[in-house]
């Protein structure tokens, strides 16, 4: 048989800049200097860990640096954030959701993340607690948009995280039912959701996929 793994932590970051509507090229009205001291952070974060801790350390450095230059960026709040997860720094991951939190009012994707950094730390009744707050957040936002179609899949996502994946499967049929006129590209999730480990999601772990199937 056939196989890839996937990283659960890096399907987990394009998810959340999908909801936000920002990715990490960007450059709209922020500084060129704190932007090139983030870019260089990438730079030693993507060559971990043939770098080694040294090079991890330094990209937390520079992800700092740009932070100090710009504080406003949260794209530079969330690669700090994934630093300190490659460095099994979970509280400094932790503040940095936290400084994310409070520049995107408390979006949905990132209380879920922070949920997870919970579950993953071991505090599980903390983890349940920020699920059903993100669960709130979700539905507080869909009353207001109730076809923004990255709500609706983080929704579908929350499924998953809290339930599992036949859960998460169930959430986005119902999702196809209540939204035909989005039922194209809703029902391309069911290709994520085919192979979602849930265990693997939360704890940023490789999920082995069987191509053949």
């Amino acid at each position: 048989m056939s196989y890839i793994k996937t990283l659960a932590f890096a399907g987990l970051m394009l998810i959340v800049f999908n909801c936000l509507g920002q990715n990490t090229s960007d450059r709209g009205g922020h500084p060129l200097r704190c932007i090139k001291l983030n870019d260089e952070g990438i730079g030693y974060l993507e060559n971990y860990p043939a770098n080694g801790e040294k090079g991890l350390d330094k990209a937390i450095d520079l992800f700092k640096q740009a932070i100090a230059c710009d504080s406003t960026n949260f794209v530079f709040y969330n690669n700090l954030a994934g630093a300190y997860d490659q460095k099994h720094n979970y509280s400094g991951e932790m503040l940095a959701i936290n400084k994310l939190l409070t520049l995107t009012g408390n979006h949905p994707a990132l209380l879920m993340q922070k949920g997870m950094l919970w579950e993953v730390m071991g505090y599980l009744d903390l983890a349940k607690e920020t699920y059903r707050q993100t669960q709130l957040e979700y539905e507080k936002r869909l009353a207001a948009r109730n076809n923004d179609i990255e709500l609706i899949k983080g929704m579908v996502l929350l499924k998953g995280v809290v339930s599992g994946k036949d859960a998460a499967i169930e959430a986005l049929n119902e999702q196809i039912k209540k939204h035909p006129e989005l039922s194209s590209e809703l029902s391309q999730e069911f290709l994520f959701y085919k192979d979602f480990n849930r265990h693997d999601f939360v704890f940023r772990l490789p999920t082995v996929i069987n191509l053949k199937q």
